[in-house]
């Protein structure tokens, strides 16, 4: 798991609090410190973090950021703005796709628009299809399920 640490005070133990919401997420206390332990993509929104903090100044914004990645490990700060810090566990496991020039061209085009690698936009879009696939499978279970239900009650009750 990837993590980052940072010092108990009262603004960021307001955030760990904020973050503790988040089911992949795992944080303790150790002594003076927070330790924020993650198994994917975390994204710590300025807007929310201002919310829960009561108010988070520029400067402020910028020594959390600093603060995360000088004690971050497993993972890298991939996006940093004025509203967000975006944080992604390095990956370790790697998928070979052969693509002939056209569509290499096309995926290249896409992932320029979005501002992303061309490895980031394949991999999200072969996410965001898994994600796709699953819940299909997951609505005809359940629809098979339900006939099946329905099949035994009308045998059952005529």
């Amino acid at each position: 798991m990837a993590s980052f640490t940072l010092k108990a005070t009262e603004r960021n133990l307001k955030i760990a609090d904020y973050l503790s919401v988040e089911p992949h997420l795992k944080i303790s206390r150790e002594r003076e410190h927070i330790r924020v332990e993650f198994g994917g993509m975390l994204s710590i929104s300025r807007l929310e973090i201002d919310a829960v903090a009561g108010g988070i100044a520029d400067k402020e914004w910028r020594e959390l950021a600093k603060e995360i990645r000088q004690t971050l490990a497993g993972a890298k700060i991939r996006e940093f703005t004025d509203i967000i810090i975006g944080i992604w566990p390095l990956r370790k496991e790697g998928v070979f796709v052969r693509l002939d020039s056209f569509e290499k061209r096309l995926i290249q085009e896409a992932a320029e628009t979005e501002h992303r690698t061309i490895s980031d936009f394949v991999r999200m879009a072969a996410l965001e299809k898994a994600d796709q696939a699953l819940i299909k499978k997951s609505m005809i279970k359940k629809r098979v399920e339900a006939t099946k239900k329905q099949t035994r009650e009308t045998e059952i009750y005529g």
